[in-house]
C-alpha cells in the first residue's frame, strides 16, 4: 500500500470527520423533539464515550501502542465510527504533537492554529509523522483494513440509520459519539497554553476531561511516564 494512496484517501476525506464532529448541532435537538427532554440523559453518556474512545484508544492505544484487555478490532472500530479518521492517521498527528509540541509544526497546537482551528476536526495530513505512518500501515493490520475499506465500512453507519429506529440510532450512536469528539478537539485546545501543557487544571476540566489532564504535562515531560512508542515519544525534543 503506497503513501500516495494513503495521503490521497485523506485529503478526500478530510472533511468527513468535521461534518460528523458538528452533526450534533442537529442530532441532539432531534433527538429531544423524538423523545423529550430526558433524552439528555445523553449527555453524560457522551462524557464517557469520551473517556473510552478518545483518552483510552485514541490516545493510549492507537497513538501509544498500549494494550487493553477489550480486543483491539473492537476498540478501532468504535473510534472510526467516533471519528471517521483512519487510526493510522490519528496516531501520525498525536506523534507529530509529541515531536514538536506547541510549535508551527504541531497540529494540535492552539497557540499557532486558534480556537476554532483547533476545536474543529479538519486536519492538515501534511502536519503528520510520516513515519508512523509508514509503521502504522506496514506492521498494524487493523490500520491498513481501516484505510484499505474505509468507502465499504461507510455503508454500515448509513445503513443503520434506516434499519435502526431513528430515536435509538440517535440516542445510542450518533449524538454520543459526535458529542464525545467534540469534547476531545475542546481538550486539545484546552491542555496547552502559552506555548506549553497545562500543569494545573480546574476542577470542571479534570472532570470533563477525565484521564487528560492532571498528569497532561508530566506526560510531555516525563519518557518513564509517556506510553511506548518507541523512539517517536519524546526523543527528538
Amino acid at each position: 500500500m503506497s503513501m500516495n494512496y494513503s495521503l490521497g484517501i485523506l485529503n478526500y476525506r478530510r472533511y468527513l470527520p468535521v461534518t460528523f464532529q458538528f452533526s450534533v448541532l442537529l442530532t441532539l435537538p432531534w433527538l429531544v423533539y423524538l423523545t423529550g427532554y430526558q433524552a439528555l440523559w445523553v449527555i453524560p453518556v457522551a462524557w464517557l464515550w469520551h473517556w473510552l474512545i478518545f483518552v483510552v484508544t485514541g490516545h493510549m492505544i492507537i497513538s501509544h501502542s498500549r494494550t487493553s484487555w477489550i480486543p483491539h478490532g473492537i476498540l478501532y472500530g468504535l473510534f472510526f465510527y467516533s471519528t471517521y479518521i483512519t487510526p493510522f492517521f490519528w496516531g501520525a498527528l498525536h506523534i507529530q504533537h509529541h515531536k514538536h509540541r506547541d510549535t508551527e509544526l504541531d497540529p494540535h497546537s492552539p497557540d499557532y492554529l486558534g480556537f476554532w482551528q483547533t476545536l474543529i476536526a479538519l486536519y492538515d495530513p501534511g502536519l503528520t509523522d510520516k513515519r508512523t505512518m509508514v509503521k502504522h500501515l506496514r506492521y498494524n493490520q487493523l490500520s491498513q483494513f481501516f484505510v484499505k475499506y474505509y468507502s465499504v465500512l461507510l455503508l454500515i453507519p448509513v445503513t443503520a440509520f434506516f434499519v435502526i429506529p431513528t430515536d435509538i440510532f440517535l440516542m445510542f450512536y450518533a449524538v454520543p459519539a459526535s458529542l464525545s469528539f467534540t469534547i476531545a478537539t475542546f481538550s486539545t485546545y484546552y491542555t496547552h497554553h502559552n506555548y506549553k501543557p497545562r500543569s494545573d487544571f480546574d476542577t470542571w476540566a479534570k472532570v470533563l476531561f477525565l484521564g487528560e489532564s492532571e498528569h497532561h504535562d508530566r506526560h510531555h515531560n516525563d519518557w518513564s511516564y509517556c506510553a511506548p512508542v518507541t523512539e517517536l515519544c519524546l526523543k527528538s525534543q
